[in-house]
């Protein structure tokens, strides 16, 4: 059997590095010599890419058997939903429902030197509950905007990544957005363009119960990951460094953007692998 093995190019980290042939008639063989230094950044390197590419094709082959989920729209999803969206399953977002009190339909979680700090969207005053999601308004009396942007900024002003994605997470605040359901697709679109995922999630086209969802092998996961439950849940964290985790400890189940301005690009091979 002949087998070659062959160079095609050099990258600056060979620069020292020399190359000689041996030819016996059967095999031919390229060996390259390079400092133990240099070895192991090529190896790491060499790694990452095979993990990369083994979480990718896990994701598409689960995708070939998925059955799915589906939740209602949330304000920066809690990192769970994510996770398991990454993990193959499809995602299906509610958009004809009423709206309930006390959910993240309109609040989201973050870390910040204080430990947990929940944000809420406030809304206008009526009867909000139990009303249309997509008649429910957005209340403009008080400086929310600035007050989110001012929090997140506080949150994560020291994280590795606050410059790559604070600038436009700020202007979307600033939008002055009529309705929370038309907020909601905007953050979320926001949050996946962060993590560098292009497929977006299938939109309910009428409103179903439980039971038809399950007919088909849909999860009703609607009103299952709430503010004061979350943390009850069986779920897998994924664990990562966290901003304040020397003074406050982990923190579980928080909004995605918390992974995201600590991990940056990272953070969704994070989600993918954990998931």
């Amino acid at each position: 059997m002949k087998f070659v093995v062959s160079l095609l190019k050099l990258d600056a980290i060979y620069k020292n590095s020399w190359l000689a042939k041996k030819n016996d008639g059967r095999m031919t063989l390229f060996f390259l010599q390079i400092d133990s230094n240099s070895l192991f950044s090529i190896a790491q390197s060499l790694l990452n890419s095979c993990n990369m590419l083994i979480a990718l094709l896990n994701n598409s082959i689960g995708r070939l058997y998925m059955k799915g989920f589906i939740t209602e729209l949330h304000t920066f999803p809690p990192i769970p939903i994510i996770q398991r969206y990454l993990s193959g399953e499809k995602w299906i977002l509610e958009m004809n429902e009423t709206y309930n009190k006390g959910s993240f339909r309109n609040r989201y979680h973050l870390s910040g030197p204080q430990g947990l700090t929940p944000l809420s969207i406030p809304l206008k005053k009526g009867k909000n509950n139990q009303q249309p999601i997509a008649e429910v308004e957005i209340s403009y009396d008080e400086d929310w905007p600035r007050r989110h942007s001012k929090t997140i900024q506080s949150c994560y002003g020291k994280s590795p990544f606050f410059e790559e994605y604070f600038t436009d997470l700020k202007s979307l605040f600033f939008k002055d957005v009529q309705y929370l359901k038309e907020f909601n697709i905007s953050a979320l679109k926001l949050v996946l363009a962060f993590l560098g995922i292009q497929e977006w999630p299938q939109l309910s086209t009428c409103y179903l119960s439980k039971i038809d969802y399950e007919k088909t092998g849909i999860v009703d996961c609607r009103d299952f990951y709430r503010p004061k439950t979350i943390d009850q849940l069986p779920i897998k964290n994924c664990l990562y460094n966290q901003v304040f985790e020397p003074a406050n400890g982990f923190i579980s189940n928080l909004s995605v953007l918390d992974i995201i301005f600590c991990l940056g690009p990272e953070a969704r091979l994070k989600l993918v692998r954990e998931g």
